[in-house]
């Protein structure tokens, strides 16, 4: 099936690693500078329809998650990395096209729009996160966050969509587009694969990363429920945008989380919550799918 292609590009990345010892800083540096600052500008511009409060639900519940977790790992050794990998959810990468797969071409812009949703949390909480953890120099998080590519992109294509309203620029460059896209999946899921041939998931692993998956999609569904209620109540959302947009606690970690830490902190502590999350998620969208 499609939802397994990422797999390839783990294990692709598994055998970079072996080969080329420096690939994930090379490969996370031309993600954060050039294809996912692409892809950010190219989405929002292109994006059309007035759903601005699906990209706003979708950035309070990855805020109100990050938050829950901050509870919940209170005494966590790891938890900053723990927090983003509670809140992030992997909707671009994967919940789009399961999504479309599931649905039809008709969930296209609701969840195009929780996916821009998860880009603004990505390129404002995530980065300002980990770059107070960063020690690599005395500049503040607030400074590094605002001069990230994903930041400053994310800014500029606010600014001309503001000016000039939606821009069909994915009609005249669909393909560019496409190929960023691609790249940036392969390029994300290689890191993980990279990461994982340095460091193979271990039985001790497993168990934390089970409760805290279990932990991630129960309280995520309470949450989301909550939120979905208040716009549903509020003449917002119909209960068939409802439907579509429950599929969202479902999603695993962001690999995009890795991404970041590789390039920002230069390690890798996400790995195992992200690669045991992804099966985990896998599992059950598989099990969706058969339901539906």
């Amino acid at each position: 099936m499609s939802i397994l292609i990422p797999f390839s590009y783990i294990f692709l990345g598994f055998i970079i690693g072996k080969i080329w010892k420096n690939s994930s800083q090379y490969f996370s540096y031309l993600l954060i500078n050039i294809f996912i600052p692409i892809v950010i500008v190219m989405t929002i511009l292109s994006y059309q329809g007035n759903i601005f409060h699906i990209v706003l639900l979708s950035y309070l519940f990855s805020l109100i998650m990050y938050k829950i977790a901050d509870y919940l790992y209170t005494k966590h050794n790891n938890k900053p990395i723990m927090k983003l990998c509670f809140s992030y959810y992997n909707i671009g990468w994967l919940g789009l096209p399961i999504s479309i797969y599931f649905f039809g071409e008709v969930v296209t812009p609701i969840m195009i729009a929780a996916y821009i949703g998860g880009m603004i949390y990505g390129s404002t909480v995530c980065i300002y996160s980990l770059n107070s953890l960063s020690n690599s120099n005395q500049i503040s998080p607030f400074k590094k966050l605002f001069t990230s590519m994903p930041f400053l992109s994310f800014l500029v294509a606010v600014a001309l969509k503001f000016l000039f309203g939606t821009i069909d620029i994915i009609e005249y460059y669909s393909q560019f587009y496409d190929i960023s896209k691609l790249i940036m999946s392969i390029l994300g899921m290689s890191i993980l694969g990279i990461w994982l041939q340095k460091s193979p998931l271990k039985k001790e692993y497993w168990k934390e990363a089970i409760v805290f998956s279990f932990n991630r999609l129960f309280i995520g569904f309470i949450v989301l429920s909550i939120l979905l209620s208040i716009m549903y109540f509020s003449n917002l959302l119909s209960l068939e945008d409802i439907n579509y947009l429950l599929i969202i606690p479902l999603l695993p970690v962001a690999a995009n989380i890795v991404v970041l830490e590789t390039y920002y902190l230069k390690s890798a502590k996400s790995i195992h919550i992200i690669m045991i999350n992804t099966i985990f998620s896998l599992i059950l969208l598989l099990l969706l799918g058969v339901y539906l």
